[in-house]
């Protein structure tokens, strides 16, 4: 009985390897991945222009208001202290909902995350639209620390929604890809202006990450590239990629005997 489970084993493993090299010959072999095959095929660029766009927009709203701070009713120190609590009991909150229920996945927390911003925003831009922000700078001030808390929920669930659905060879590259649009604001050209760009990046955000990208809570990482005869550029004409197959095959065939 244990020699059979051995032949098992052993026969697994020899399979294992086996795949696993046919895969890494035609995904990999003599290509050396740059930013430029974040985009070689529509649905990896997809992916890569909604997240890119989800970090420039929320980093607006995140930095529009840290670096502004002062500019809100209160104290700076009480403003940070009651933003910091919001994020803690935000994280807390979601992470728990994200392992007790099945049906919370990362649009869900995208989503939600972006709604109360919206909702925030929508009262600081109404609330200026009607010159109403002297008697509201209370709600003012809650409704901004309320929206630039909810940036945190978003970060993460861009991050993980980013590792899941970039393939192995390129998800460092698309990380820093991501990272380069973390770093933009709004210029104060009127006073209600920024949040009026806040609520209207938010608003592509919403609906562009709905959309356009799958829900990946539960499913398997993305281990390697898609087939070069989908990608858009730099995959070779057809002929090439059979004869190159061609001669993956040839190297293959004393593992396979």
């Amino acid at each position: 009985m244990s020699n059979h489970e051995d032949l098992i084993e052993e026969d697994f493993e020899d399979n294992l390897r086996l795949e696993h090299a046919k895969t890494m010959q035609k995904n990999t072999r003599n290509i050396k991945f740059s930013y430029n095959h974040l985009f070689v095929t529509p649905r990896l660029a997809l992916t890569t222009i909604v997240l890119a766009y989800s970090y420039w927009s929320t980093s607006i709203i995140n930095y529009g208001v840290l670096f502004n701070m002062e500019k809100l009713s209160g104290s700076i120190y009480w403003n940070s202290v009651y933003t910091g609590v919001m994020r803690y009991v935000c994280n807390l909150s979601f992470g728990y909902a994200d392992l007790k229920f099945q049906c919370i996945g990362r649009k869900f927390i995208h989503t939600s995350g972006l709604v109360i911003v919206l909702l925030s925003l929508s009262v600081v831009v109404m609330s200026y639209a009607l010159h109403l922000n002297h008697e509201m700078k209370e709600t003012i001030r809650i409704c901004i620390l309320l929206a630039s808390s909810m940036t945190s929920q978003i970060y993460i669930a861009d991050g993980i929604v980013g590792n899941e659905l970039f393939p192995t060879p390129v998800r460092t590259i698309g990380y820093s890809f991501l990272q380069l649009w973390n770093r933009l604001g709004v210029a104060d050209y009127w006073l209600a202006l920024p949040f009026c760009c806040m609520l209207f990046f938010s608003l592509i955000d919403t609906f562009s990450f709905e959309l356009c990208l799958p829900e990946t809570k539960g499913r398997h990482l993305v281990e390697h590239m898609p087939p070069r005869d989908q990608w858009c550029f730099g995959g070779g004409v057809k002929g090439e990629i059979i004869e190159e197959d061609e001669e993956v095959g040839e190297e293959l065939r004393p593992l396979e005997a």
